[in-house]
Formats: structure tokens, C-alpha cells, sequence
């Protein structure tokens, strides 16, 4: 089998994991950054209100392919709870998926990306997750600084889920490669 150009590698449980997820913590960071709480609602209490909305409701959506980005979802939540923040979209999800679900580096993933490197093979990234490519990169870029991704690609801004050809087909364009060089 002859080398790959480009190797295209998964987020999660590939390159980085969240060792911890809890996003009563992620809301509870948020509430520091509350301007109006028409409701006196606490953290839990909108915690409970956005699991039920994920686990009834919006993770339906991830079963059948599709992927909604996180500020769709922050904005209705939030705007339906009568919550307003002294912060963007971009500073809310930061501020949410930092404290929510903290990221590390698996075990050797900096020496194969140095390795591939070496070899001079291309590297991409392809990701199921409902949060910002922004989101995304500055996580992989923070706890990866030495990576040579070509491209980040979250699901969340391209509507399909992996393992949807279209995703694949979208990073082989941005490559600029066939499919049996990846």
C-alpha cells in the first residue's frame, strides 16, 4: 500500500477527549456573566431545561445525520429562559464548552503528528460536534500548537453528521485530493 498524502483525523477520543463532562459546571461559569434572569432561574434549573431540550428533542436530529450548531441551540435556550449574558454567542460557547467539558491530549498524538509530518503527510480534521469550527480549532490549536492541519471541519457548520459522504467529499475538495490518496 502506498503512503497517503493526507491522513484526516476525528476529534474525540482520536486526537483530544474530554476527560470530564458536566455542563451544570458549564453553566454555572456562565452565571458569572448573567446581565437579566427574568426568571431568577439557577444554573440547575436551566441545566435540567437544556438536557430535556437535547435528550427529547435535539438529539433526535443527531440520529438522523444532521447537526445543529451550539449557537442555535444557546440562543433558543437562553432566549426562551429569559437569560441574557454580558457576552457574544462565540464568548458564551467559550466560555460553556471550556468549562463544561475541559480537553487533554491522548496518549502520543503529538509524536504521530510530528511523525506524519516528517513523512510529509498532509492532516485534516473532521469532527461530529455541535460546537463553532472557531470553537474547535482554538481548542486543537491550544492543546496542539504544533499541528499542520490543512483544515478543521465541525459538522455543526456544514449540516451533516459523519459518516455522510458529503463531509468526506467537502475535506477531499479542500485537499485537493482523490480519495484513495487520503
Amino acid at each position: 500500500m502506498p503512503r497517503p498524502k493526507m491522513i484526516i483525523f476525528d476529534y474525540g477520543h482520536t486526537l483530544l477527549y474530554e476527560h470530564s463532562i458536566d455542563f451544570l459546571r458549564g453553566h454555572e461559569a456562565l452565571f458569572e456573566h448573567i446581565r437579566v434572569n427574568m426568571n431568577n432561574l439557577t444554573p440547575m434549573q436551566v441545566n435540567e431545561f437544556s438536557n430535556e431540550l437535547y435528550y427529547k428533542i435535539l438529539g433526535g436530529i443527531r440520529d438522523i445525520g444532521f447537526e445543529l450548531h451550539q449557537w442555535q441551540t444557546q440562543r433558543f435556550l437562553y432566549e426562551y429562559l429569559g437569560i441574557e449574558f454580558n457576552l457574544n454567542h462565540q464568548e458564551i460557547e467559550s466560555v460553556l464548552w471550556k468549562n463544561a467539558a475541559p480537553g487533554a491530549v491522548l496518549p502520543n498524538v503529538e509524536v504521530m503528528l510530528n511523525y506524519i509530518s516528517a513523512k510529509g503527510i498532509r492532516s485534516g480534521v473532521i469532527s461530529n460536534i455541535g460546537w463553532s469550527g472557531t470553537a474547535l480549532a482554538e481548542r486543537i490549536n491550544t492543546l496542539l500548537p504544533n499541528n499542520q492541519f490543512e483544515f478543521i471541519i465541525a459538522s455543526s457548520e456544514y449540516v451533516f453528521r459523519k459518516p455522510s459522504p458529503y463531509l468526506f467529499d467537502l475535506a477531499l475538495k479542500k485537499a485537493g485530493l482523490d480519495a484513495g490518496e487520503v
